[in-house]
């Protein structure tokens, strides 16, 4: 049999008292580390509320550098499409100067062969015939020159016709490069070519037969457009004169030789 033994603690006020200090100090430590995990958990709650709105702020600043940045390259952008645009606008008015140059010494020599008629050809003479292309309007214009050179310099009368002959484009037909309306690679198949006359073009300003009365000299000068759907081949100036020493000149240009003149 299993002996039991019995122990008896007597408490007495002291050991009361030393128990009931250590349950008040474990109380007071628990209560301590409560109020101070605390404490510290507000600190760092405020700490992460602190650098949550300095990163806001950062957030916020860097959008408006981001915004700035977009602006300025917006604006690089339409500085440097405003600055293509004077180029090109330079480069155009450029181009123009040397064509209205290029009109004006042609001018100077025609008026200076009028002072020297010997240098004309003697009698009714188409003198030049020129087409130019406006990129501005689309249109084509033309200037024809006619003259008479002689002892009598007589009045003439008479008139100035021009005609165009177009090609029909076939299927397959490509523009070659450079100025438009000069034919390019064709794809063999046979074009019907037909003759009109210049007043049936599209957007044609101008008087044509042209009315000539004139002693020394007389221009006629117009536009028109090209039709779609047909290439130019050629045109052809006719002049004729009336009365008793009637004349007659036709010329014809390829339309290569007058694209040349742009």
């Amino acid at each position: 049999m299993n002996d039991y033994r019995s122990v008896v603690v007597r408490i007495t006020p002291r050991l009361r008292w030393i128990l009931l200090l250590l349950v008040t100090l474990a109380l007071v430590s628990q209560l301590a580390a409560y109020f101070i995990g605390r404490s510290q958990g507000q600190s760092l709650a405020e700490l992460a509320i602190v650098d949550n709105q300095s990163l806001r702020q950062e957030i916020v600043a860097l959008e408006q550098a981001l915004q700035s940045q977009r602006q300025r390259a917006v604006r690089a952008e339409k500085t440097a499409e405003i600055d293509r645009l004077a180029v090109e606008g330079v480069h155009q008015t450029l181009l123009n100067y040397h064509r209205e140059a290029a009109e004006l010494r042609s001018d100077v020599d025609f008026y200076r062969s009028l002072i020297a008629p010997e240098e004309l050809e003697r009698g009714l003479n188409l003198y030049s015939f020129k087409l130019s292309f406006d990129t501005d309007t689309g249109l084509y214009r033309y200037r024809a020159l006619v003259t008479q050179a002689g002892a009598q310099n007589l009045v003439i009368k008479g008139k100035l016709s021009i005609t165009l002959t177009l090609a029909q484009q076939p299927a397959g037909y490509t523009v070659g490069e450079g100025i438009e309306g000069v034919p390019g690679q064709s794809s063999g198949q046979e074009q019907k070519e037909q003759v009109f006359s210049l007043a049936e073009m599209p957007a044609f300003d101008g008087q044509l037969p042209a009315k000539l009365r004139f002693r020394f000299f007389q221009k006629v000068e117009g536009a028109f457009k090209l039709p779609d759907g047909q290439r130019p081949v050629s045109m052809e100036v006719e002049v004729k004169s009336t009365g008793k020493s009637a004349h007659h000149i036709q010329q014809h240009f390829t339309w290569q030789q007058l694209a040349e003149t742009f």
